[in-house]
């Protein structure tokens, strides 16, 4: 009997990766009638990685108040693991999907509410996160997301993040900042850039970049992802330390999902 082990991606704006499977699913059945078919959904990070992973994990999701895109009240939640890891989706508060296809503007678009998210499961204690950077609507360098966390925390806000914190940002963009391959360059069209646009958005990158740098002391810009879900990526790592993941990998790697015990040997 064959089997058939089914493990798809989301199709943006179209389908999740548990409706792309179901209909691979119908295509399998109708021609191997008797095949066994497992169904493991996937992320890379992006828009449904939360609904994936508390698939594959017993999460108990926390719900709470932040802003979208263009700064308007959404409700958004976030997943915690019964070993105490947060897991958000910033396309949860920024992404395209909750904008309509005529209000796409990455020179208004901001993180904001992904700072929001991160606040709030800072306040209630929680020190390990998995954050996926896809499906972003925005091209802020992550400034929303800066400016989120110093107006709950204050000026220092840096100095109040606690001991031991650990996060992985899960993507598959390992763009740079800024440049031909950079945020503004590669994803902006997607997100409602003008050419015009995308040369004022890298601008701005290039801008921030140099500010931060002499700021910091470091240079994060041509980092591995550093122009994930536009700029976002950047952001966290000249703000914290933090680990990279590929998101296929992450999500499909974890023991729950099951998925490399599932494959012939």
């Amino acid at each position: 009997m064959k089997k058939v082990v089914l493990a798809i991606d989301s199709l943006k704006g179209c389908l999740t990766s548990a409706e792309a499977e179901a209909a691979a699913e119908a295509g399998v059945r109708e021609h191997y009638p008797q095949a066994e078919v497992v169904k493991v959904p996937v992320s890379d990070g992006g828009d449904g990685m939360l609904g994936v992973f508390s698939q594959s994990q017993d999460c108990r999701l926390i719900e709470t108040g932040c802003h979208n895109a263009l700064m308007r009240p959404v409700r958004a939640a976030y997943a915690v693991t019964p070993d105490g890891m947060a897991v958000l989706e910033s396309a949860a508060a920024c992404g395209i999907g909750l904008l309509k296809p005529g209000e796409l503007n990455p020179l208004r678009a901001t993180t904001y509410g992904v700072g929001e998210l991160l606040a709030d499961a800072l306040r209630r204690g929680y020190r390990r996160y998995i954050v996926g950077l896809g499906g972003s609507a925005t091209s802020d360098c992550g400034l929303g997301m800066l400016a989120a966390l110093k107006d709950n925390f204050g000026e220092a806000w840096r100095e109040r993040l606690p001991d031991g914190l650990e996060i992985t940002l899960a993507s598959d963009v390992g763009n740079p900042l800024y440049g031909p391959r950079g945020a503004a360059a590669v994803f902006g069209p997607q997100k409602g850039a003008t050419p015009e646009m995308v040369d004022c958005l890298d601008r701005r990158a290039r801008t921030f970049s140099r500010m931060a740098s002499r700021h910091m002391g470091t240079d994060h810009s041509h980092d591995h992802g550093a122009g994930a879900a536009g700029g976002l990526g950047y952001a966290s790592s000249s703000s914290w330390e933090q680990r990279w993941s590929r998101g296929p990998t992450l999500f499909c790697g974890r023991p729950a999902s099951g998925l490399w015990q599932l494959m012939p040997t």
